[in-house]
């Protein structure tokens, strides 16, 4: 009796275990792939159940006060902690700005590795060197200087082409060779020019020559002045001389 229970018992669970096999299968209709970017409309019934089931979030500033509600209100930012090599780093930004007499402003689009190393490479032994630094370094290091309007043009990606000595032509030779940046300005013996301004400098002629020219009109008109000053006694000198020379004449002649 108990074999016969435990047999209808196996068929009785073996029957709840039988697979189920769906009349109506769901499958794609027209195409396999359906349609990302136009998607096909739904039914106005589950369109229904949608709109009813979409859920309702409460507006976060209903309950607010006006004064917070207000977007126009600038809101105090805390001051960010400065570390000590963003501090190292500034300072050498500052340095070398210091001990450069001409400074090319440039705009960093993307470049490669192999690019900066030959800008290197063309920029060796000619007093040129390229300073790299972000807004916030360039900021701690030319606040409140003598440099501070270059922060102006510091937007997005910004470096800097530093020349200790003044030779403008030279350097805008080499940023035409620079494809990877564009010149927006300069500054010369700390003076801010736009790209205008740095190619008429480049038209003018060298300092020296320059300083060589004012040399020689200094000195010809010091010349001119100590001349006109001894004019007067080198005719007294002359005039005289002539006069003691016709009495020595006059003299040797009642003699003979």
């Amino acid at each position: 009796m108990a074999a016969i229970e435990s047999t209808t018992r196996l068929i009785h669970f073996q029957s709840l275990l039988k697979p189920w096999v769906p009349t109506a299968t769901a499958i794609r209709w027209r195409t396999r792939k359906p349609n990302i970017q136009r998607p096909i409309p739904d039914h106005y019934v589950k369109a229904r159940y949608k709109a009813a089931l979409q859920p309702i979030y409460p507006d976060p500033l209903v309950d607010m006060p006006w004064f917070k509600v207000c977007g126009n209100i600038l809101t105090q930012k805390e001051d960010e902690e400065v570390g000590k090599y963003e501090e190292l780093l500034a300072k050498q930004f500052y340095t070398r700005f210091a001990d450069s007499q001409l400074i090319a402003i440039l705009h960093e689009n993307s470049f490669k590795a192999h690019e900066i190393i030959k800008i290197k490479q063309m920029l060796h032994g000619h007093n040129m060197q390229m300073v790299f630094g972000s807004r916030k370094i360039a900021t701690m290091a030319l606040a409140n200087t003598e440099f501070e309007p270059v922060l102006r043009l510091h937007v997005g990606k910004t470096a800097y082409l530093c020349s200790k000595d003044l030779q403008v032509s030279k350097l805008l030779k080499f940023t035409k060779k620079m494809t990877s940046f564009v010149l927006l300005g300069g500054v010369v013996q700390g003076r801010l020019l736009t790209r205008n301004e740095l190619q008429w400098c480049s038209t003018l002629p060298d300092i020296n020559m320059l300083r060589a020219e004012l040399c020689s009109i200094l000195a010809s008109s010091t010349s001119q002045l100590s001349q006109s000053l001894t004019y007067q006694q080198q005719q007294l000198a002359r005039s005289l001389e002539q006069h003691v020379k016709q009495n020595d004449e006059i003299s040797c002649g009642g003699d003979s």
